[in-house]
């Protein structure tokens, strides 16, 4: 890297933290939802640890949905939610005028694809915490450099990679207690999104009057 990249590390760096500050509303409340969700379970006894995934057992189909949510510890939830902030309005850095139908759509696909893999590949064990979605945002980013090769989409990787990059050593087996399938099927989860992203949706007109409502908070 020569110090012709710096503007542009500069103005790519300026316009992540732009969205993080416009964003904290939607990608605030979520993480907030992360806490509320872990501080219920733990007054109720951890008994909200039997919604994650439980693989190739048909009960463990819940856990597509719920286990996301739910974190073994507090330092658990806090690792996860620092990444998830930071990439959550990344994704909205990227997501164009359709920013807020954007995000929902990826995020419930990249839920979707990582917890059906978890459930299918994953270790008889039970699989718990955002880290799938996590490494799916970053795999989701990873692959919509790909398909569009920007400047800025280049830089911002490139941010992102310095700042959080650490988060890709989750791909490969390291704690016993680490769902590390989890990571791995995540990560591909937002490469399969970026994929399918890759050629214009367009979107029925009253879901995208919806997203586009003033009062509408994700």
């Amino acid at each position: 890297m020569n110090m012709h990249d710096a503007p542009g590390l500069i103005a790519s760096s300026s316009a992540l933290l732009e969205a993080i500050l416009r964003n904290i509303p939607y990608t605030g409340s979520i993480i907030g939802a992360m806490f509320f969700i872990h501080l219920c379970n733990i007054l109720l006894g951890r008994k909200l640890m039997y919604l994650g995934i439980i693989p190739r057992r048909p009960i463990g189909l819940i856990g597509i949905i719920c286990a996301p949510w739910l974190h073994a510890t507090f330092t658990h939830l806090l690792f996860n939610s620092l990444p998830l902030f930071v990439l959550m309005n990344a994704i909205y850095l990227i997501s164009g005028p359709y920013s807020d139908l954007t995000f929902v759509l990826v995020s419930l696909q990249i839920i979707f694809w990582s917890g059906l893999f978890t459930w299918i590949f994953g270790r008889y064990a039970l699989h718990i915490g955002s880290s799938g979605a996590v490494l799916g945002y970053m795999g989701y980013i990873i692959a919509s450099w790909y398909f569009h090769q920007t400047v800025f989409m280049a830089l911002l990787l490139i941010i992102l990679l310095y700042y959080i990059g650490a988060i890709l050593m989750g791909l490969f087996p390291q704690d016993e207690g680490v769902s590390w399938e989890g990571h791995v099927c995540g990560f591909f989860g937002g490469i399969l999104t970026a994929g399918h992203s890759y050629h214009y949706i367009s979107y029925p007109a009253w879901l995208d009057a919806v997203f586009s409502h003033a009062s509408f908070y994700i």
